[in-house]
């Protein structure tokens, strides 16, 4: 698992959501309020939906950190 920040997120051209990804066929859609307060999540099987969220998580590899590095700040 891997972390990446919003201003990472948005210099690399990735969309502004949550998202996680599983098995490369579901995903979970995070919901946030403005204020970042949680407000639920949406479960994605549908594979003409999940295809595009593949590529992103491609690209986000990228820019990601490791969650010792992440939380080193």
């Amino acid at each position: 698992m891997r972390y990446l920040r919003r201003e990472q997120a948005d210099t690399a051209g990735l969309p502004n959501h949550d998202c996680w990804l599983f098995d490369s066929r579901l995903l979970v859609l995070m919901r946030f309020t403005n204020d970042d307060r949680f407000l639920g999540a949406e479960i994605i099987d549908d594979p003409s939906q999940v295809v595009r969220p593949n590529y992103w998580r491609d690209a986000a590899w990228h820019y990601a950190t490791r969650r010792n590095q992440f939380a080193a700040g």
